[in-house]
């Protein structure tokens, strides 16, 4: 099978619906509008981080509400650590610091997870 733009050979065990080489659309039938946006989604492999504000990309919905609600859940954390230490209760709030640094981490997590 040869690629119907660049006339590249395509292997028979190469396996997908675009061509490697330029992305040109190798099956009979037109890609659906679906298909059509997960292709123009995978050209940029860090398209991804647009996503989201705190790497300074432009912040869709999802996005915004997860940083709200993060933001939020850290400010609590915060505010509880230091009134366990005002109201000594020392090994709840040096759990709470713990619980604190690991929802701090959530965004990278997700996003290093994204990438896999």
């Amino acid at each position: 099978m040869k690629c119907p733009r660049c006339g590249k050979r395509i292997g028979f065990n190469q396996r997908g619906t675009t061509c490697p080489k330029c992305g040109a659309w190798l099956l009979s039938r037109p890609p659906s509008e679906h298909m059509q946006e997960h292709m123009s989604r995978g050209q940029d492999k860090d398209a991804f981080l647009n996503d989201f504000p705190w790497i300074g990309g432009t912040p869709g919905k999802r996005a915004m509400a997860f940083t709200a609600i993060w933001i939020t859940l850290l400010v609590v954390l915060a505010l509880s650590i230091l009134l366990c230490f005002i109201t000594m209760h020392f090994v709840l709030a040096l759990v709470l610091v713990f619980l604190t640094a690991l929802v701090g981490v959530l965004p990278r997590l997700f996003l290093e997870g994204s990438r896999i």
